[in-house]
């Protein structure tokens, strides 16, 4: 809930600044980016050593509602 509330929160802020973009997140899992490669995340950000959280057997995260991906902007399909 908090990374939706998060992505609807930043595309309201981006609205009143510049209606060309929109805010996008994805998380492996999700739109054919598979699970597996959330180790390239954890290799890359090391979430171990700084918040604790710890990838398991099958990729599953511990806490087990812990959220991993990637944010940015993508051009609005409305922008010209």
């Amino acid at each position: 809930m908090v990374a939706n509330d998060f992505n609807f929160y930043i595309n309201d802020q981006i609205e009143g600044i510049n209606k060309k973009f929109l805010y996008k997140r994805f998380s492996p899992g999700y739109r054919g980016w598979q699970v597996h490669e959330q180790r390239k995340l954890f290799l890359l950000l090391k979430p171990e050593d700084k918040i604790g959280v710890t990838l398991r057997e099958g990729d599953l995260m511990i806490p087990e509602k812990s959220t991993s991906g990637i944010m940015g902007l993508k051009k609005s399909s409305n922008s010209k």
